[in-house]
């Protein structure tokens, strides 16, 4: 009599095992596929939350790649910066600090319009703009002890050059600068150039829209910062009555010349005196 088993035979045991096994490991996948998914749709959410908001560069501390235009390389040049500000601060402080691009920067060709105003230190690079300044604020141009007597600021026309920047991203970036130096020294003065016109004729797009930037900073000043911001304004002593910019002031309609700082020169001493510094 043959004897016939009621159970399963081992083949098809152990291939209901592995295929129980399959399916567990899938339904594990699958649980672990559906929570990831779910962490990207948040990623997801939260990177177009962020890129759906306006990003402003002006505003992004940022270092600039090593440019050789400027004499001996820009990287040289925030070397002597933070060097001349450690100098001033051995010497115990008190200098005036000049902050801007390559407007400020020449200063260094005509400080001896300013010989009988005090010390300075140039913290200018020439082609910077408003998110270089921040980077070089913030990298050490402002050492502790540096004690200044006041600083002066004109910054902005290379992000409408460059870039062409909206206005508001340029006041923005101008505020920003503005709140550092306020918050290294919170008593000093702060004398804000407005940008300086630039182009031949009051229609030029870059000056118009420097001069939207420039009513943009006054206009939404912060209320802190308006108890140690002085404003002064060039263009009514740079342009001829018609908005033209003489060639006889800034021959290449940027940037001044000998007689430009001896303008500017005047008008800072002045704003100084008024400052009682």
């Amino acid at each position: 009599m043959t004897h016939q088993s009621t159970g399963i035979s081992k083949p098809v045991f152990l291939l209901s095992v592995a295929c129980a096994g399959l399916v567990g490991i899938a339904a594990a996948l699958f649980g672990r596929w559906i929570n990831e998914s779910e962490k990207v749709a948040s990623l997801n959410t939260q990177l177009n939350a962020i890129t759906a908001a306006p990003f402003n560069f002006a505003t992004v501390p940022y270092p600039r790649a090593n440019d050789g235009r400027v004499q001996g390389g820009t990287d040289n040049r925030h070397k002597q910066q933070c060097q001349w500000a450690q100098d001033s601060v051995k010497a115990g402080g008190g200098s005036i600090i000049l902050v801007g691009d390559s407007i400020t920067h020449a200063w260094e060709g005509n400080m001896d319009l300013l010989k009988d105003t005090g010390t300075f230190v140039n913290l200018a690079t020439s082609g910077d703009r408003t998110e270089n300044v921040l980077w070089r604020l913030q990298n050490g141009n402002l050492p502790a002890g540096l004690k200044p007597r006041a600083f002066v600021v004109m910054i902005g026309t290379n992000n409408t050059g460059h870039r062409m920047d909206k206005p508001e991203d340029i006041a923005a970036g101008v505020h920003a600068i503005l709140k550092r130096l306020h918050s290294y020294s919170s008593d000093t003065p702060i004398i804000l150039y407005n940008i300086f016109p630039r182009g031949a004729k009051s229609d030029d797009a870059m000056r118009v829209n420097n001069e939207k930037a420039n009513k943009l900073v006054i206009d939404t000043l912060a209320e802190d910062l308006k108890k140690v911001v002085r404003v002064r304004d060039l263009a009514s002593k740079y342009l001829e009555a018609d908005g033209t910019l003489p060639k006889t002031i800034m021959p290449d309609l940027l940037h001044p010349n000998r007689k430009g700082y001896e303008i500017w020169a005047e008008d800072l001493k002045a704003g100084l005196k008024e400052l009682g510094r």
